[in-house]
């Protein structure tokens, strides 16, 4: 199954102060990223007074402390791919982060101080953009990526590669268990989150996100996830090599499906 979503990681800031500049406020705390991924619906859309669903404005994204990094998952969402955001994120650190939608062009980039470093579409790598955009190309070339200006061959794993290229320039080593047992903290956020408190203009959101706040309350992830895996946005080893070239290495598969156990 594809899931649309943007996985981000930053350094410098804490989950909260990642919240609060994208626009949010009051996140809630849950358990799990099957939970924390399932509860974006409580956001991101509202129910009008004759019980039809709309999308409420609202982009939401689930935030957790992952070592020295903060890890973002926005499902559906692309937000941390904005340049004002990017800017923000980046501006007291690092910031990493692969977007993928099968109906538009994915994107990696690694931002610095503020200053996009590298950027690319993992699918067709070798036409790199930004400030230093040769900074990766040793470790691009150690996991497979084709940089050579002339090929054309779309990579049909491009997606394992670049979370691959993540946890490399992170350092961060998360699997199935992290995500299983990590505490997210969620709100929605983007333009109508500027919005103070739920204003009454949002009444039925404002209710979707009473009711989660309620279901989570003390860390519970009883709220149903709406047929959504997360089981293996698992991360991989910096020992993580090409098919091939690596005799136990196990490639992660793309979020959201069932856990891929990490190489030994």
């Amino acid at each position: 199954m594809h899931v649309h979503a943007c996985l981000t990681f930053v350094r410098g800031l804490g989950p909260d102060e990642v919240v609060s500049r994208l626009g949010g406020a009051d996140p809630v705390s849950i358990v799990s990223a099957e939970a924390a991924v399932g509860a974006s619906e409580a956001v991101q859309e509202r129910v009008d007074e004759g019980g039809a669903t709309h999308p409420s404005g609202l982009d939401y994204v689930a935030v957790t402390q992952a070592g020295d990094w903060v890890m973002i998952i926005e499902p559906n969402g692309f937000l941390c791919t904005d340049d004002a955001v990017v800017q923000g994120l980046s501006s007291a650190g690092e910031m990493v982060s692969f977007y993928y939608n099968e109906n538009t062009t994915p994107r990696f980039f690694w931002a610095v101080d503020g200053r996009e470093l590298v950027g690319f579409d993992p699918g067709f790598p070798s036409e790199r953009s930004g400030s230093d955009r040769t900074r990766l190309d040793r470790v691009l070339a150690e996991l497979g990526f084709v940089l050579e200006p002339d090929a054309e061959a779309y990579d049909d794993v491009f997606r394992e590669r670049t979370l691959a290229l993540m946890a490399r320039v992170t350092g961060v080593h998360w699997d199935a268990e992290f995500l299983e047992h990590a505490m997210f903290r969620c709100a929605g956020v983007g333009g109508l989150a500027a919005l103070s408190r739920w204003s009454p203009g949002m009444p039925r959101c404002a209710k979707n996100w009473r009711h989660l706040r309620r279901i989570h309350r003390g860390g519970s992830t009883t709220t149903s996830t709406g047929g959504v895996s997360v089981g293996s946005l698992t991360g991989v080893s910096k020992r993580w090599v090409p098919p091939g070239q690596g005799s136990s290495t196990r490639i992660p598969r793309w979020p959201w499906r069932s856990p891929t156990p990490l190489p030994s």
